[in-house]
C-alpha cells in the first residue's frame, strides 16, 4: 500500500540522515579541520582566532558519541552496528570537501532553481553573508597572493589537511594559492559547522520523535504484498514501546537548544578593532536575514549555533 511504501522510504531517509548527512557530513568531516587548526595555527594567528569558536565542543562531542551513542545505533537502526558503520564509510567515500560545499552540492542535484526550496533559498542567504564576513576579515591580514603563499602556518595547516598521513581531506590541496581560494575554504568550514549542522540536528525532534512519521527501523519483514489500511495493521511495523521510548529520548536530547553561542556572536571578542567591525557588519546582515518574511525555521540565524555543539 501507499502508506507502507511511504513508511519504508521514511525509514531509509532516517538512516541516511543519521549516519551520513548528520554524523558523517558534519561531525566527522570537520574533525580533521579542528585538529589541524589546533596543531598548525598559533594562538594569535588570525585564521585560528576566527575558526576556533566554530570548532568548540566538536571533538568532545565526537568522543562522547563514540563512547555513548553506539549502543543506541545498534539497538535502534535496522542493520547491525557494523552495517551502520558501513553506511558512514560509503558516505565518506562519496564526500569531497569542495564538491559538498553548500551551493555546489545543491547545484550538483540541479535543485538551485526549484521555485520553493527554503533550505537552499535561506541557506544561500547565510552562505553569502558568511562569505562576505570571511572576505572582509581575511583581507585585513592578506592583502595579496604573496601574503597567502608566505604564511608558513597557513600552508602547514593546508598540508596537514590534505596529507595522506594527516587529515586526508578529499578536495583539499596541500597548499593555498590565493586569497579567493582561502575565502571559499573558510566559508565552507563555518557554514558546515554552523547553519548546515543546525539545520540537520535541530530538525530531528520534530520529524523523528513521532514514530508513525519516521521510525528508525521496520519491525516486520519487508514484503511486496504488505497492506496498511488502518492503525491495527500499521502498528506492528513500528518500534515496540522500549525502542520507541529510546528513539524519542535520544533525539530529544540531541535536539535540545543548547546554545553556547549563536552564529556570528563570539564569547571572546577579537582584539583587532577592524576585526570587530567585520563582526558587527556580519551580525547586522544576520539580523536582516532573521527579519525575512516566512523564514525557514531551521536556518533562522536566531537558532543557528557557531559550532557543532550538540
Amino acid at each position: 500500500s501507499w502508506n507502507y511504501a511511504k513508511l519504508c522510504v521514511q525509514i531509509a531517509d532516517a538512516n541516511h540522515h543519521e549516519m551520513i548527512s548528520h554524523l558523517c557530513y558534519t561531525h566527522l568531516v570537520m574533525e580533521p579541520f579542528a585538529i589541524a587548526t589546533a596543531r598548525q595555527l598559533g594562538k594569535n594567528h588570525p585564521l585560528g582566532l576566527l575558526l576556533r569558536p566554530h570548532f568548540r565542543f566538536l571533538l568532545a562531542n565526537g568522543e562522547l558519541a563514540r563512547s555513548r551513542l553506539l549502543g543506541y545505533i545498534d539497538r535502534l537502526l535496522p542493520g547491525s552496528l557494523e552495517e551502520s558503520k558501513h553506511l558512514v564509510k560509503k558516505g565518506y567515500e562519496a564526500w569531497n570537501f569542495k564538491a559538498f560545499a553548500f551551493p555546489t552540492e545543491v547545484e550538483n542535484r540541479n535543485m538551485q532553481n526549484a521555485p520553493h526550496y527554503p533550505y537552499y533559498q535561506d541557506g544561500k542567504l547565510l552562505w553569502d553573508a558568511i562569505k562576505e564576513f570571511v572576505r572582509n576579515y581575511l583581507k585585513l591580514y592578506y592583502e595579496n597572493v604573496d601574503d597567502v603563499k608566505s604564511d608558513t602556518e597557513l600552508q602547514a595547516w593546508a598540508d596537514e589537511l590534505a596529507a595522506q598521513d594527516g587529515g586526508r581531506v578529499k578536495g583539499m590541496k596541500k597548499y593555498v594559492v590565493d586569497i579567493e581560494e582561502l575565502i571559499e575554504i573558510v566559508t565552507n568550514i563555518i557554514f558546515t559547522c554552523g547553519p548546515q549542522h543546525s539545520a540537520i540536528n535541530y530538525s530531528q525532534y520534530e520529524y523523528m520523535t513521532y514514530m508513525p512519521n519516521m521510525p528508525l527501523s521496520l519491525y516486520q519483514p519487508v514484503r511486496e504484498d504488505a497492506w496498511v489500511k488502518d492503525q491495527n495493521s500499521f502498528t506492528p511495523f513500528l518500534p515496540p514501546r522500549t525502542q520507541a521510548a529510546e528513539q524519542l529520548a535520544i533525539l530529544y536530547i540531541l535536539s535540545l537548544p543548547y546554545y553556547y553561542d549563536k552564529l556570528g556572536y563570539y564569547k571572546r571578542p577579537f582584539t583587532d578593532p577592524e576585526a570587530r567591525k567585520c563582526v558587527k557588519q556580519f551580525q547586522k546582515k544576520l539580523k536582516e536575514i532573521e527579519s525575512k518574511k516566512s523564514p525557514y525555521r531551521y536556518l533562522n540565524p536566531q537558532q543557528i549555533t557557531n559550532s557543532i555543539s550538540m
